[in-house]
């Protein structure tokens, strides 16, 4: 057994990421077999604005449950392979709207086929295991964010003892 499944849910989220870079990782290889030169990593952002002509850093943000800086870090690679284009609002320069580019938006058309079969084989690996595993993350999010994770361990660690102090949460 390696160390991650060892540990039990204390590692829950080394869990989720290593499976996370994994999927990604092997997401990115399909798509360089299929004679695209597209990240993973760029994948919701390029679907998110294959439905939407344009859209703010703020408003993907919304969106998807980022951070604006992690969406500026998605976004940086497709500006760079030409897929992606930024339009800066000259009264507020912090103020971006994202577009696909022409050969963005051939990109992702040519892409649809191969989101499809990732999804449906994703769909069977999920139904192969018998679980709710996306009910729970689901789940999981909702009570974090009612509750966050720090606020949790703080209660159980004794302010006395010195530890997990409310200032320490900044």
């Amino acid at each position: 057994m390696d160390l991650l499944e060892e540990l039990g849910p204390f590692t829950f989220a080394s869990r989720l990421q290593r499976l996370s870079s994994r999927l990604k990782s092997e997401a990115s290889t399909i798509y360089h077999a299929c004679g695209m030169d597209f990240d993973d990593h760029w994948f919701l952002v390029g679907y998110l604005l294959a439905r939407h002509e344009d859209l703010t850093v703020a408003e993907m943000a919304g969106r998807l449950g980022f951070s604006q800086p992690d969406v500026v870090l998605m976004t940086d690679g497709m500006v760079e392979h030409g897929l992606l284009r930024i339009e800066y609002d000259s009264a507020d320069p912090m103020h971006r709207r994202l577009s696909l580019t022409d050969e963005g938006r051939e990109t992702v058309a040519s892409l649809e086929k191969v989101w499809q079969a990732v999804g449906d084989v994703t769909r069977e690996l999920l139904e192969a295991t018998h679980t709710e595993i996306l009910d729970s993350l689901s789940r999981i999010e909702s009570a974090l964010e009612e509750r966050s994770l720090f606020s949790r361990v703080a209660e159980r660690i004794k302010p006395e003892e010195g530890h997990c102090q409310p200032e320490d949460a900044g």
